[in-house]
């Protein structure tokens, strides 16, 4: 009786008709890790010093039987005999894979088993295909999830775990690509829409979420992609200047880094990124403490925008200062006893009045 596979991204049936590593679905193109070769085992190949035939035999039909839960059980007993049994690992992560690809849960202890297998096997060739399929398998399956929500969320993980591993198909990696594309446009509709929300705003308002300005630098790096790079540029810059003094920002700028330094290599131009009826940074602030990014900094914009630009006093302050500070910053820029002096008697005092108003 010829055997069959189901696809794992059409669902098409697939005949299995040798012991290829890959079977090509004649639908839709994707290539199936093919795992009927687990479905037994000779002894004479490989042998991981159990010298329990019956006990790895038993394994091997449970997984011929696709019974995947009794594969993860009798596996994890065997296991507690045989702490030292690489073949019983590959089993438990074929097991826990199966059983958990739903939503990904298992997969760090499903990495984790194939490297101690791979380890203890001198990187057998049973331990290495069975990694190579489980990875191939995976990325299939998460470009399958939602591409909002948790669904998106586990895909990134996925990505982020096997993407870059060795012997990935191209064809898969085409399928993350599309997939990746599919997560932008969605995000560019959503956060273009909140951006026209903000449009009667008197103050720079608009803020993506935390959580899609992640989102995009994931799907940038993974696409190599010049439009979603920008995109990402634009909007974790909005996301910045908004909440320049959370915990988190530093790492959030490391990110933009990256992507501007990823753009720059490209010979990409970057952005002019102003935010609804922004005004020009502050330059001595920025001039002292290096970056216009800087938390200090963007407290002090803040304070410009929610406070000095509310009255008209205050307004024409910030005329007079645009006019003459840019010529003092220059200086300051380029003086390091300047800079430790302006961040000690101008910076740090006036920060510290500033929050406190705000």
């Amino acid at each position: 009786m010829e055997k069959t596979l189901a696809c794992v991204n059409c669902g098409a049936n697939l005949s299995i008709k040798n012991d290829k590593k890959y079977i090509l679905c004649e639908y839709c193109g994707t290539p199936n890790a093919n795992f009927t070769t687990y479905e037994s085992i000779d002894l004479k190949k490989i042998n991981d010093g159990s010298k329990d035939k019956k006990g790895l035999e038993k394994l091997a039909l449970c997984f011929k039987l696709k019974d995947y839960f009794a594969l993860k059980n009798n596996s994890e007993e065997f296991l507690k005999k045989y702490p030292g049994s690489w073949i019983a690992m590959t089993y438990l992560a074929i097991g826990e894979f199966w059983t958990g690809f739903d939503d990904f849960k298992h997969i760090n202890r499903v990495k984790n088993l194939l490297t101690n297998a791979i380890d203890l096997s001198n990187r057998s060739e049973f331990v290495l295909d069975a990694k190579n399929r489980i990875e191939n398998n995976s990325l299939v399956i998460a470009t399958k999830s939602d591409i909002y929500g948790d669904g998106l969320i586990n895909s990134l993980k996925i990505f982020d775990n096997f993407l870059n591993e060795d012997n990935i198909k191209n064809e898969n990696k085409t399928l993350v690509r599309e997939y990746s594309k599919k997560v932008f446009e969605k995000y560019k509709i959503d956060l273009d829409k909140l951006y026209s929300r903000s449009g009667n705003s008197t103050s720079s308002t608009y803020d993506p979420p935390y959580i899609a300005v992640i989102n995009l630098f994931d799907i940038a790096i993974i696409t190599d992609n010049d439009e979603i790079l920008l995109y990402f540029y634009t909007q974790v810059t909005h996301h910045i200047r908004q909440n320049g003094t959370k915990s988190y920002i530093n790492e959030l700028i490391k990110k933009k880094t990256t992507v501007e330094d990823l753009l720059k290599s490209k010979n990409v131009d970057l952005p002019k990124v102003k935010s609804k009826n922004y005004s020009p940074g502050c330059f001595i602030a920025t001039a002292t403490l290096g970056s216009n990014c800087h938390p200090m900094v963007l407290d002090l914009q803040q304070f410009r925008d929610t406070v000095l630009m509310q009255n008209s006093l205050g307004r024409l302050f910030i005329k007079c200062y645009y006019k003459f500070s840019p010529y003092f910053a220059k200086i300051i820029s380029n003086n390091p006893y300047l800079k430790m002096l302006s961040l000690m008697l101008i910076i740090k005092p006036l920060h510290t009045i500033t929050t406190k108003r705000s």
